[in-house]
């Protein structure tokens, strides 16, 4: 179906009629119960490469644009499944990265916060220290049955670092609390009683902390600082992972060959677009798929098993836009001899 529509729209752009236009739409139609964000992209991208048509007078191509903002729209509109695209979609995709990182070997993303309101309590997982009065520990500290817990007020947006058992906890920082495994936690201030049975909170093991966010409303404009501060790390890893340094099996190291094939299509593709920038427009469909798919999974994927998967969906168009450069490179050498008029072989050949 992309490639129905990307041919499509080639096709338009080499002569400007109503019938492939309409086989682009045509071909977009089935994402919708599909692949979701395609049938977004995709409406979205056939206005654009109709926009960018090479070759036809400024009013035609006003008409022809015209004409395809209204479908797309039209389209995006009436979809069944609802578009989403407002001011809650930043924070969409950070839910989306955050949950497929859950239990993931695999995932890149940090710990996801967790969002409380005052009032709100929890028991600290973890492990209790076996003895107290150990090397390091707190004087008498013990979480027996016959021990009462402590309990911690927190500010409901702190980060919480777990620390074990029998460590001394060092001095709180700001906005940072330290505590103890088997310890109890309220959001609010000292005026708070516990929650009669909490739950029992249980860090990331790799980093041992917990971040607290409010439960109300996140801003738009927090939204927009935490997408841009992690952006440049979802986008190497959507174009470059898996790094070596993540394959941690043999199973991992098969994808090896892939992947360097992977990273010389890409060079292809950048050094095609960086070349041939002036004639662009031709290149439209492909270079705004590749690109929006990445940009896609670069906010919205947790872990690189999964973006590896997912990425093979933008392979052949970026192989499309390599085969460019790949055709240029002189893959075999002129004869080192020639002949002359005559079968005779020429001097110096």
């Amino acid at each position: 179906l992309v490639g129905l529509c990307l041919w499509s729209l080639v096709r338009f752009q080499q002569a400007p009629r109503w019938w492939p236009l309409v086989f682009a739409y045509v071909a977009v139609v089935p994402m919708e119960g599909l692949r979701r964000y395609l049938f977004v992209g995709l409406a979205l991208l056939i206005p654009v490469v109709v926009a960018v048509t090479p070759g036809i007078k400024t009013l035609m191509r006003a008409r022809w644009s015209t004409i395809a903002v209204l479908a797309s729209a039209g389209m995006l509109a009436t979809a069944q499944t609802g578009v989403g695209l407002d001011s809650t979609l930043l924070g969409t995709f950070e839910d989306v990265r955050h949950a497929m990182a859950i239990g993931a070997r695999t995932r890149f993303v940090d710990t996801p916060p967790v969002r409380v309101k005052e009032g709100d309590t929890f028991v600290i997982g973890g492990t209790p220290a076996p003895t107290p009065g150990a090397p390091g520990s707190e004087s008498g500290r013990t979480l027996s049955p016959t021990t009462r817990p402590s309990v911690i007020h927190i500010a409901p947006d702190t980060r919480i670092v777990v620390v074990p058992s029998d460590a001394t906890r060092p001095t709180p920082g700001l906005g940072t609390v330290y505590v103890h495994p088997g310890e109890i936690v309220v959001v609010g201030p000292d005026q708070r009683t516990p929650a009669p049975q909490p739950p029992v909170l249980v860090p990331d093991p790799a980093a041992s902390t917990l971040v607290l966010v409010p439960a109300a409303a996140r801003p738009a404009s927090e939204m927009t600082l935490r997408t841009l501060s992690y952006l440049p790390k979802g986008l190497a890893f959507a174009l470059l992972s898996p790094f070596p340094w993540d394959l941690e099996s043999r199973i991992d190291l098969a994808v090896l060959p892939d992947l360097a094939l992977w990273y010389l299509v890409l060079l292809g593709a950048v050094l095609t677009v960086v070349r041939d920038r002036r004639r662009l427009g031709l290149l439209a469909g492909p270079v705004l798929l590749v690109v929006g798919v990445i940009g896609l999974l670069s906010l919205a994927e947790g872990n690189w098993g999964t973006l590896y998967r997912h990425r093979a969906m933008v392979v052949p168009w970026a192989t499309v836009l390599a085969s460019v450069t790949f055709c240029r490179v002189p893959w075999h050498r002129p004869l080192a001899r020639t002949s002359a008029p005559g079968g005779v072989a020429a001097p110096g050949g």
